[in-house]
C-alpha cells in the first residue's frame, strides 16, 4: 500500500516523500522519484544490448499453466486494439505472464488475472480520493484528479516452466480486491519517456557540465532561488507545459502502477527475493529509516518494436529504464515497456511489460509481459 504524506519538519523542495510497503519492510521508507539527471551516461556495448533484447524476448507459458488458465477461462492472448479514448468499464481485463529466471536455467512462471470492477453491476462507489498536487523543479504547480474503480486480482502459480530437480512447487490461486486509481493511471509514462528521448539529444549536443542537474517534483513548491536556477536551465531545454505535466505526472502513475502490483499475491516475495539488499554500513547511517528512489535512467531509452508487445506495429512503444536505490545503493533494476494509457491497457498504465534485474546477478531477473487485454463485451 502507498498513500501520498507530507513528511513535518524541514523537506527538500523537490522530493516526494511516500509510504511504500511493496518489498515487504518493516519500516514506511521514504521514495524520492527523480524524473531524469542529465549526467553523461555510460557506453554500452552491443553485448549488454543483446542481453537486454534477449531478456525481454516473449517467453512460452509452461504446458501446467496454460491448463490452468483454460479451466480457469482466463484470456492467455489477444490485445484489443487501443482505443482514442475511454474510461475502464466493469468487465475489462488484463492478464499478464510473470516469469522467475533463476541460476541454473530455473524457471518458475504465475499467471496473473486482473478484472475490473463487477461485470454487469454499476460502481456506486461515491468516496473519491483527493487530488495529488505537485511542484516541479520550475515551480509549476499540478493537480492530478484520483478516480478509484474496483478491481479484483487473481494470481495462479507457481507452476515450474523448467526441467529441474527436486518436487514441483504447489499452485496456489489467490484473490485480492482492491481500488486500483484509474484517474492516475491514466497519466501513463509514454509522454514522458518521449520528451527524455528529446532532451538526451539536447544534451549530447552540450556541455555536460553545465546540465549536470536532475528534474524532480514533489509535494512542497521550491525556494525562488531554486526555480530561478532551473529557469535558466530550462533556457537551454525548452520544456512544454505538456512535457512538464508528462513529467510531473510519472509520479502518481508510478505509485499506482506499484500498488497494483503490491497487491498481487506472492509477487511482494518474488520482487523481495530479487532485491539486492543495502550493505550493513549503509543501514547504520541511515537509522530508523530507509531512503527508496526511483532513478530514471538514459542507458537503453528509446523506441522499441511493438510488435514484440502484441501491438500494431504502428503504435509507438518505449523502452523506459529506471533504477531502484535502497539508500544510495542499486537494488533493483528495472526496464518498462510503456505506450499510451488508452483501454484497453488503461488499467496497467500503458505499461505492456516489466523486466527487473538484480544487480550484479545477470542470471536472476523476472520479467512481467502483458499477454491479454480485453475490453468488456469483445
Amino acid at each position: 500500500m502507498m498513500r501520498n504524506r507530507e513528511q513535518p519538519g524541514p523537506t527538500h523542495a523537490s522530493l516526494t516523500t511516500l509510504e511504500f510497503h511493496i518489498f515487504r519492510l518493516a519500516k514506511p521508507l521514504r521514495l524520492v522519484i527523480s524524473i531524469f539527471a542529465l549526467m553523461a551516461s555510460p557506453l554500452y556495448g552491443d553485448e549488454a544490448v543483446a542481453d537486454l533484447e534477449a531478456k525481454l524476448a516473449p517467453v512460452p507459458p509452461c504446458a501446467a499453466l496454460v491448463a490452468a488458465a483454460q479451466t480457469n477461462q482466463i484470456p492467455l492472448t489477444g490485445i484489443d486494439a487501443l482505443e482514442s479514448a475511454g474510461e475502464l468499464n466493469a468487465g475489462d481485463s488484463i492478464t499478464a505472464l510473470v516469469t522467475l529466471n533463476e541460476k541454473g536455467g530455473r524457471r518458475t512462471q504465475w499467471l496473473v488475472y486482473l478484472l475490473v470492477g463487477i461485470p454487469n453491476q454499476k460502481n456506486t462507489a461515491t468516496n473519491l480520493s483527493k487530488p495529488m498536487v505537485l511542484y516541479d523543479s520550475l515551480g509549476s504547480k499540478m493537480e492530478f484528479a484520483s478516480r478509484p474503480e474496483p478491481v479484483t486480482l487473481r494470481t495462479l502459480g507457481p507452476f515450474a516452466a523448467s526441467a529441474s530437480t527436486g518436487k514441483p512447487p504447489k499452485a496456489k490461486d489467490e484473490f485480492a480486491s482492491f481500488d486500483l486509481d484509474e484517474g492516475f493511471l491514466s497519466l501513463g509514462l509514454d509522454q514522458a519517456a518521449a520528451a527524455s528521448m528529446r532532451i538526451h539529444q539536447i544534451e549530447e549536443a552540450k556541455d555536460h557540465s553545465k546540465l549536470g542537474v536532475a528534474f524532480n517534483v514533489g509535494s512542497l513548491q521550491p525556494g525562488a532561488a531554486e526555480i530561478e536556477r532551473y529557469r535558466k536551465w530550462n533556457e537551454v531545454l525548452k520544456l512544454t507545459p505538456a512535457e512538464e505535466r508528462a513529467f510531473c505526472g510519472c509520479c502518481p502513475a508510478l505509485v499506482s502502477y506499484f500498488n497494483v502490483v503490491s497487491q498481487t499475491r506472492g509477487l511482494n516475495d518474488i520482487l523481495f527475493e530479487i532485491v539486492k539488499r543495502p550493505s550493513l554500513w549503509s543501514l547504520m547511517k541511515s537509522g530508523a529509516g530507509m531512503s527508496v528512489k526511483f532513478r530514471f535512467q538514459k542507458e537503453h531509452l528509446g523506441p522499441t518494436d511493438a510488435r514484440n508487445w502484441g501491438l500494431p506495429f504502428e503504435t509507438k512503444v518505449y523502452r523506459s529504464p529506471l533504477v531502484l536505490e535502497l539508500n544510495e545503493q542499486p537494488a533493483l533494476n528495472l526496464t518498462l515497456i510503456v505506450t499510451s494509457p488508452r483501454p484497453p491497457l488503461l488499467a496497467c498504465a500503458g505499461i505492456a511489460g516489466v523486466l527487473a534485474e538484480k544487480p550484479g546477478d545477470k542470471e536472476t531477473y523476472l520479467l512481467l509481459r502483458v499477454v491479454g487485454a480485453h475490453r468488456a463485451g469483445k
